[in-house]
């Protein structure tokens, strides 16, 4: 929904691609050659430097950097301390956030497909801060004190929006604001500074979906928009071809893959070769080497191999069949991951289906071999196909409610986060497809870039509340059917445009935070958050919220309902000036839960 916003199509708000907007990227480093983050993009338009001046090492040697990039720092001790990104997870965030617009080509294993891509806000300036190392093994490693030190500097250089894509486990947010606690996580209470000092935060929700209570630190604490992923609606479909065989009526299944196409070949289970995953051991990162691979060379003659998904990365599965003999792959999904499939850029012609066609697929296998014969199909090959099929909730993106305490809502928001294209670190190729909560996150970054260029003056409080309370609740779950709960999607997906119009938000201060300490007698429900959550509300329960007009307007409540629950607000109409507030009781009545 960026495209309202870019071509000034809402009413009332000057149309904004982020100019003047500093966005900070706290991450791996950034791959400054790269053209998403040049002066000048591929549409033409020249950027300005906003603030003047450039930040941290592109002060030490300007020519590093441009009126796009502004600055970059390097809290690590990884080689020459450049801020360069050896691992590419920081290049394709900051490029997602506010990558320039680029004709590019995805150079694909087995294919290339020329595109134009951009950022959420491809006209907003970036500073990136390197705060983790990539490891010989290709692991990532983010250490804390490097991040706080992050954290610190943008709150120094005053970036408008901060981009964190990093999280693990799910501690008390609370410790390092807690005086005299005797253990302190500083990373907490140094988004809490952040915020005060006038920054957005925003952060990917975790990856350890789909199990509840996953949402991992800094993203359980109130004071940050903590982002889940889901699909969006522009898919690399690709399919399998006339799957038939003795018994078997002929079928295509539809799925995804960034591949080649390959005419009919055998298709065979890789279970009956010992190994349903294709992979055992560890080798879930580039570059693929074969650690992993439980075949060796020759066990397939070119035949198409299903593999299961699960514990190996998904293009390593591939790289072990191909490695092998296979010359394609049918990837197939467990139970817990439904029908959430991605469009992977496969090391060779490759259609990922969901669980239920996976099933079908072995059952036809089944028969074929029961009647003494072979399973065959084809495969056609990636097609792009832009389809209004979004806002499926990835399997793997964390849920709440939160730990270790309760009573505000997380994830906050959710965006597209599953088969992001955007800029890769190699300095020969263009781009790169990544998923998960770390993609989903500069999606919403990139919205409060939006934000902040048609509303300037606006504060966090402000930018906060428009995202989440215009956000889009249709999110469904994995299985593309059921609705996502609020602990599973949030708010909803994100619609910058529509947040642009939002007319009152919930304001909340730094003490507000720190005083609502569960262990220190506070109440987190009675935050002053734009959403509300209750653990035991058995027969009824009541809050509180402050309402803060945006602009003059008049406002009447309306309220919506499952069966069986009746809630009353007071009062039901009011009016306010720009810069008013009202406060909302808000009462909800679940009934007898006896009955």
């Amino acid at each position: 929904g960026a495209e309202a916003l870019w071509n000034g199509a809402v009413a009332g708000v000057a149309a904004t691609r982020g100019e003047g907007v500093v966005v900070g990227v706290i991450d791996s480093g950034i791959n400054a050659a790269h053209r998403s983050f040049a002066d000048r993009g591929d549409d033409g338009h020249d950027h300005a430097n906003p603030r003047g001046r450039l930040y941290g090492l592109c002060a030490q040697a300007p020519a590093r950097c441009n009126d796009k990039l502004l600055g970059i720092h390097d809290f690590t001790n990884e080689g020459a301390r450049d801020g360069s990104d050896l691992d590419g997870h920081g290049t394709h965030v900051a490029a997602t956030v506010a990558g320039n617009v680029v004709e590019a080509v995805l150079d694909g294993v087995t294919i290339d497909v020329p595109l134009r891509v951009s950022g959420v806000a491809p006209h907003a300036n970036l500073i990136s801060y390197k705060a983790c190392t990539d490891t010989a093994e290709g692991d990532s490693t983010c250490a804390e004190g490097a991040l706080i030190q992050a954290l610190d500097q943008a709150a120094l250089d005053g970036v408008d929006v901060v981009n964190f894509s990093i999280g693990g486990g799910a501690r008390d947010p609370w410790e390092g604001v807690r005086a005299g606690s005797a253990r302190a996580d500083d990373m907490a209470e140094a988004f809490l500074n952040l915020r005060a000092a006038g920054v957005v935060p925003v952060v990917s929700a975790g990856n350890d979906g789909p199990f509840a209570a996953t949402v991992s630190s800094p993203a359980n604490a109130p004071w940050v928009i903590a982002t889940a992923n889901a699909s969006h609606d522009r898919r690399f479909l690709n399919r399998v071809l006339g799957v038939s065989g003795p018994g078997v009526a002929p079928r295509d299944y539809e799925g995804l893959g960034i591949s080649a196409a390959l005419p009919t070949r055998r298709i065979v289970d890789a279970a009956a070769y010992g190994h349903a995953l294709c992979a055992e051991g560890e080798d879930l990162d580039p570059p693929y080497n074969g650690r992993s691979n439980p075949w060796p060379p020759g066990t397939f003659n070119g035949e198409i191999v299903v593999c299961l998904r699960g514990v190996q990365a998904r293009v390593a599965k591939g790289y072990n069949v191909r490695a092998a003999g296979g010359g394609g792959m049918i990837l197939y999904n467990q139970a817990s991951t439904g029908d959430s499939v991605v469009s992977d850029d496969h090391f060779l012609p490759a259609v990922h289906i969901g669980h239920e066609a996976g099933i079908d697929l072995l059952a036809r296998l089944a028969t074929a071999s029961a009647a003494g014969g072979q399973l065959s199909g084809a495969i056609s090959g990636y097609q792009r196909l832009l389809d209004g099929r979004g806002d499926v909730l990835n399997s793997s993106s964390s849920r709440g409610p939160v730990t270790p305490f309760g009573g505000w809502l997380k994830p906050d928001v959710s965006a597209p986060g599953s088969s992001i294209l955007a800029a890769a670190q190699s300095g020969t190729q263009d781009l790169a497809i990544l998923s998960g909560t770390s993609m989903a996150a500069p999606h919403v970054a990139g919205a409060a870039a939006l934000l902040l260029g048609a509303r300037p003056a606006w504060s966090v409080d402000q930018v906060e509340s428009a995202l989440l309370t215009t956000a889009l609740a249709g999110v469904l779950d994995t299985d593309g059917a059921t609705p996502a709960t609020a602990f599973e999607a949030g708010s909803g997906r994100v619609q910058p445009a529509e947040a642009a119009r939002a007319g009152l938000h919930f304001a909340l201060g730094r003490a507000s935070y720190a005083a609502a300490d569960p262990l220190r007698g506070g109440n987190p429900a009675t935050l002053n958050r734009p959403s509300l959550v209750s653990a035991a509300c058995s027969t009824r329960c009541s809050f509180v919220r402050n309402a803060t007009a945006n602009r003059a307007a008049s406002w009447r409540v309306e309220t919506q309902a499952e069966a069986g629950v009746v809630l009353r607000v007071s009062p039901l109409e009011f009016a306010l000036g720009a810069g008013q507030s009202q406060a909302l009781a808000i009462e909800v009545d679940v009934g007898d839960p006896r009955l």
